[in-house]
This record gives structure tokens, sequence and C-alpha cells, in this order.
């Protein structure tokens, strides 16, 4: 070894240095090749590992491991669906807050309406099935339930009802008895269960009052009605919500919006003179700043207004 570094000339310093280059170079090789070998031979506690089947090759014993966290760690829930409350409606015009009722989602209803807003309406059952974004089992669900007043169906019961006398409270309806809530007279009315005079008319004056029912549950409302009756006329009534009479906001008197029942007159004072002090409202929200008024008393009121 001597003799080689005689005769590459070099002195002993220059030999040390030569041999510390080697050993260096030497570990940088090494380093990666020992590491790879124990990673290999590491192994995963049995207790740890899921097994799933190769999908791609359905061969026996091919497997593929992964490693899972041994701590439980809960699933992301997804958002609660709208629960679904089934009354009988006709949907034209049928406000968002009562689709939502029904079980719809906002994308599904948005997709109603923007159709509503391009002029087209629905005049029997079938053109609400084409709606793309009702599916098919949504549409069965709904469909034993749909009103189209203009229908021979509808004209039919009409003058079936008509054609029973008034009779007692104590009567019990008859599968037949299919009311409109918002065109039932008194004498009408009277042909549900439970519902007597008294009560058809309070029934009337409340719904005048209020320009007309947008749900069915604002029978709720009515005074002295047992909630033994409501629940019981359920099956015998309908909502059709394009008789509902709207107030319109920005032209209408203070007297006009005093005496509706969800406003009455300190609200419609508000209400008033925040318009005459500001100007005509925009939408629902421009209403967001009149000091008495809330969200849930805009989504009350929503279906009476009009811009």
């Amino acid at each position: 070894m001597n003799h080689l570094f005689k005769g590459l000339k070099m002195n002993r310093r220059e030999c040390r240095g030569f041999f510390m280059l080697v050993i260096v170079l030497v570990l940088a090789m090494a380093i990666p090749v020992v590491y790879k070998s124990l990673h290999k031979q590491s192994t995963l506690p049995s207790d740890s590992l899921v097994v799933y089947p190769n999908l791609n090759e359905r061969q026996p014993g091919n497997r593929h491991y992964a490693e899972v966290d041994r701590k439980d760690k809960p699933y992301p829930q997804r958002p609660p669906k709208n629960k679904a409350t089934l009354f009988y409606f006709n949907p034209n015009n049928l406000p968002s807050a009562e689709w939502r009722r029904l079980g719809f989602s906002d994308a599904q209803i948005r997709v109603i309406k923007n159709y509503e807003a391009k002029g087209g309406r629905f005049r029997k059952k079938e053109d609400l099935a084409k709606v793309y974004s009702i599916s098919a089992s949504a549409y069965q669900r709904i469909e034993p339930y749909l009103i189209f007043p203009d229908t021979d169906e509808y004209k039919a019961r009409a003058e079936k009802i008509s054609a029973e006398p008034a009779l007692s409270s104590g009567w019990k309806a008859k599968e037949n008895v299919y009311l409109n809530l918002n065109t039932a007279d008194s004498v009408e009315l009277m042909l549900l269960q439970g519902i007597g005079p008294v009560l058809a008319q309070r029934i009337v004056k409340y719904r005048q009052a209020l320009g007309g029912f947008y749900h069915f549950s604002q029978l709720e409302e009515v005074y002295g009605l047992p909630k033994e009756t409501y629940e019981s006329i359920g099956k015998h009534v309908y909502v059709d919500t394009s008789d509902v009479k709207k107030i319109r906001i920005n032209s209408c008197a203070l007297n006009e919006l005093a005496t509706h029942p969800y406003i009455k007159y300190r609200k419609a004072k508000y209400l008033y003179n925040y318009r005459k002090e500001h100007g005509k409202y925009r939408d629902l929200k421009s209403l967001s700043p009149v000091v008495p008024i809330d969200t849930v008393f805009l989504r009350k009121i929503e279906p009476y207004l009009e811009f």
C-alpha cells in the first residue's frame, strides 16, 4: 500500500485525507441500503390491520392492508334531511316553506321555482313527475296529495260535497269530503267531523282576516278549535295558496297592515313609518332593519306580502 502511495507521490497527510474520503463514500452508499432492509423487516401488529380485497384482481390470497387508527373516531354526520309532513296542496305557486314541509331540499325547490318563474305551470299530476329534481320515490310519496282545482276530478268532488246537507258537529266526515280551506264556506266546513256552526264561522272569519291560509297548520290558531278535531280533519281538507290575498307592502295604508292578525298596529306602524323615511321595500330582507322585526316574524308574513 505504501508503494502505491509513493508511486502516486502522496505524502502522509494526503494519504489520511484519501482514507477519510473513502470511508465517507462507503457510508453514504451503505446507509440507504441498511434503512430499506430494516424498513422491510418491520411489521405492523395484527390488531391494527384491516384487510380489503383487491377489487381489480379477484384472486385468492390477493389482499391489501391499510393501517388504521385504533382510536375510535366518529364518522362525520350528514346534515339532517327535511322532515316530511304530507298534506293536500296545489303545487302551483306553493311557497318555499311549504315545499320544505313536504320534505324537499332547497336545491329541489330552486328548480321548481325557476320553472314557475319562466311561466311554467302544473296542470296535472304527471307534470310534476317531469321535474328532474323530483325523484320517482318523492313523486310517489306526494302524488296522492296533489290537487288541481281546474280538473274534472276536483269538480266532481266539489259537486258531491255541495249536495250534502249541513250536518251537526258530531257527524263523522265521509271519505268524499274534500275541501279547499280557502274557498269553503261555513256550510261546507260543517261537513267536517267536529265542526259545528260556531267553529265554521270562526274559521271563515279568521281566514278573511289573514287573507287566506297558506298551510293547514294555521287552523290551530283558530280560537276554540280542539286538537282532536284539528287532527281528524287533516285528510279531508287542503290549501290552495293561489287563493291567498297579498298585501302590497309598498303602497298599502297603515290600517290595512294593522288589521292583519300577524302584524297588528305596533309592527304596522314601524313598517309604515320606515317606508316613508327610507323608501320602498325591495324584498323580504329589506324589512330586517325595522326595529321590532325578527326572522320568525318575516317567515310568518312572507306569503302575505307583495313587493
